[in-house]
């Protein structure tokens, strides 16, 4: 469909996040965010993405994570059900694997995933998405 909310399946254009999304089988595919200078690529349960405008380049390939955030010379690799996390000044960027989820805070340059619980709750009015899974929730504030 085409459509500019966020949801499934889309190819939306939103020009408040600049955004061009589009959703193929299992995974994400050329996701360009403007604003953020972001490019991530979805493919199979991996992820591939480079954050230009936060020099940030994380690779979720697999069951594994590869994180380089290049402006702050940080380097760290999570393989198998961990847990990634690295506070970038304003942004954060934590990848949990094994629910094949991802969740991307385009305005603050923060990444949160967390697997295994049942809550999740989107807020995208503020460039923000927060994955919990646990508590059997799931609220979307757009």
């Amino acid at each position: 469909m085409d459509s500019d909310s966020k949801g499934y399946g889309m190819d939306s254009d939103s020009l408040g996040y600049g955004m061009d999304s589009g959703e193929l089988g299992f995974g994400m595919e050329n996701r360009d965010i403007l604003d953020v200078g972001m490019e991530s690529d979805m493919l199979g349960f991996g992820m591939d993405k480079d954050v230009l405008g936060l020099g940030m380049d994380s690779d979720m390939l697999g069951s594994g994570m590869n994180s380089d955030l290049l402006d702050f010379g940080m380097e760290s690799d999570m393989l198998g059900f961990g847990m990634d996390k690295d506070v970038l000044g304003l942004g954060m960027d934590s990848d949990m694997l094994g629910s094949g989820m991802n969740s991307d805070l385009l305005d603050f340059g923060m990444e949160i995933g967390i697997f295994g619980f049942e809550m999740e709750s989107d807020m995208l009015a503020y460039g923000m998405i927060s994955i919990m899974l646990g508590f059997g929730m799931d609220s979307d504030l757009g």
